[in-house]
């Protein structure tokens, strides 16, 4: 497997800077990594070989919308649906958004970007992983939970 190497030494918002980045997620199709650039609030996404990272989610502000991301920190790619699963923190929620596409839809938390220990709610994401059965696995810093997809 090649390695994808980022030097980066000036946290930024460029193309080839990161900002606290996070969650990585690999994309064997494409050779590539998604990496959850958790204080510019967005997903880039880096090829073999290429310095400069593409956004493919979040718009570098944070905010409650389907359009942007808040702070997020896990991602996962998951290759069946061509799109990444994020865990997006300062929602709280888990959010899909498929490759290519400018919005995110909802997978499991709530929209009013207030966190909570209630079972619609998350307090702090910090990780998301899709097993093959579709079970969906959050890491929350109080709570592990379970949701079938």
């Amino acid at each position: 497997m090649p390695v994808i190497y980022l030097t980066v030494g000036t946290a930024g918002a460029a193309l080839d800077q990161l900002n606290f980045p996070y969650g990585i997620a690999y994309d064997p199709a494409k050779n590539g990594i998604y990496v959850a650039d958790t204080d510019n609030s967005r997903i880039m996404y880096f090829s073999v070989g290429v310095r400069n990272g593409t956004i493919v989610a979040g718009n570098n502000t944070a905010g409650i919308t389907s359009t942007q991301l808040s702070f997020p920190r896990g991602v996962y790619f998951d290759s069946i649906s061509n799109s990444i699963i994020i865990a997006n923190n300062g929602a709280p929620n888990i959010v899909r958004w498929s490759i290519g596409a400018s919005n995110w839809t909802l997978v499991t938390g709530t929209l009013d970007g207030v966190a909570g220990t209630a079972s619609n709610r998350f307090s702090y994401l910090s990780n998301v992983i899709l097993d093959p059965m579709n079970n969906l696995y959050v890491a929350d810093y109080s709570w592990i939970h379970w949701c079938k997809w």
